[in-house]
């Protein structure tokens, strides 16, 4: 298979208002989406950050996920230009794509030898997405900026499942 255990299971568009982008969907036809919001804390090229998450999701898409996204507050993307530091930009474009990986760190470990960097490292938390609070999962992220090399970034996510309840 290659680095990934599983290929990639998620397209991710950063919109300026997520609401709308599932609205005008939701009239195209497809109909279910899951909306979710959650905390991002962790660090941007070094820099500690917290933001704030809005992500509606589609499972629509022949086994893949659509995710429309917004962050109120600083991200890797505020860090290369593509949206302000509290979150606004000014068109809608592709944010990443992301995969599912057991191991974060060795996952990292192995783009790192390919040269890549890791431009945003983070945990989720405070998940108000029913679904994930009833697993007591949230989430470990890297994303790295191969948007030079694909004309997006890499989002690797490792679930982590809290042995007490939320």
């Amino acid at each position: 298979m290659g680095i990934f255990e599983q290929p990639f299971h998620q397209i991710a568009m950063y919109v300026q208002d997520p609401d709308q982008s599932v609205k005008v969907m939701r009239e195209m036809g497809y109909e279910n989406w899951v909306y979710d919001e959650a905390d991002l804390v962790g660090d941007v090229q070094g820099e500690a950050i917290s933001t704030h998450g809005r992500m509606w999701f589609n499972y629509e898409f022949d086994g893949r996920e659509l995710e429309f996204l917004h962050y109120e507050g600083p991200s890797w993307h505020s860090f290369d230009g593509r949206t302000t530091a509290d979150g606004y930009a000014t068109q809608p474009f592709l944010s990443h794509k992301s995969v599912y990986v057991d191991n974060l760190g060795a996952t990292c470990e192995k783009l790192e030898r390919l040269g890549l960097v890791a431009v945003q490292r983070f945990e989720t938390q405070n998940h108000i997405n029913k679904h994930l609070l009833d697993k007591h999962e949230r989430f470990r992220e890297a994303v790295y900026g191969t948007r030079h090399v694909f004309g997006f970034d890499i989002k690797l996510i490792q679930r982590i499942f809290d042995d007490v309840p939320v």
